[in-house]
């Protein structure tokens, strides 16, 4: 899952979400250097990761990508699966998405002088083109993975992933809408544990 995602899933505490943002710029070991909330949030992300890998429905919506996207399926999808969070939002929660992107930023900008700083890079480019809520939109989309495509040191095809989304829009919702509620299950789970 992309950061919408791991954000909403990070429920109403504060240093989960903060924890759950930086999770993939930080090692495992460098946590230590956080707080407890902060460090559960980091386990939260590497748990939503693993359980979006190994879940069945999300290694059949990458096969529809993989013909086209080969191994950046799963992060074109990953993205995805961002876009239809937000466009699908008041589904899942009450408050605006525009309002909920708004205060996430208020709080990732006081945490920010402690992200690590492959994070507060891409949280500067996150906040200066609102991509929480930006990515419902198709356009935007065009945009990311223009900037993906640019910056892999692999070739790529990521400036068709909006093309292979379009074309395999109805089946990846599909995917979308039989995974996320399992995920979110099983994301409160975690939370409750210890």
């Amino acid at each position: 899952m992309n950061y919408l995602a791991h954000i909403f899933l990070s429920g109403n505490d504060q240093q989960v979400l903060c924890g759950n943002f930086i999770g993939d710029g930080i090692r495992r070991k460098e946590s230590v250097h956080y707080s407890q909330g902060v460090r559960r949030g980091i386990e939260l992300h590497h748990f939503i990761d693993g359980f979006t890998d190994n879940d069945t429905e999300t290694e059949n919506a990458r096969k529809l990508l993989r013909p086209v996207l080969r191994k950046y399926a799963g992060v074109a999808l990953d993205i995805y699966f961002d876009h239809f969070l937000g466009l699908k939002w008041n589904q899942f929660h009450e408050q605006p998405l525009e309002h909920f992107a708004e205060n996430c930023h208020g709080l990732l900008d006081t945490f920010e002088p402690r992200m690590p700083e492959k994070s507060r890079r891409f949280y500067h480019y996150m906040k200066a083109h609102n991509w929480l809520v930006n990515y419902r939109d198709l356009d935007a989309l065009n945009t990311v993975f223009a900037g993906m495509a640019r910056r892999s040191r692999f070739p790529n095809n990521m400036h068709m992933a909006v093309e292979v989304l379009d074309s395999n829009y109805a089946e990846l919702e599909a995917h979308f809408e039989r995974f996320f509620p399992k995920l979110q299950n099983a994301s409160s789970q975690f939370l409750h544990q210890k």
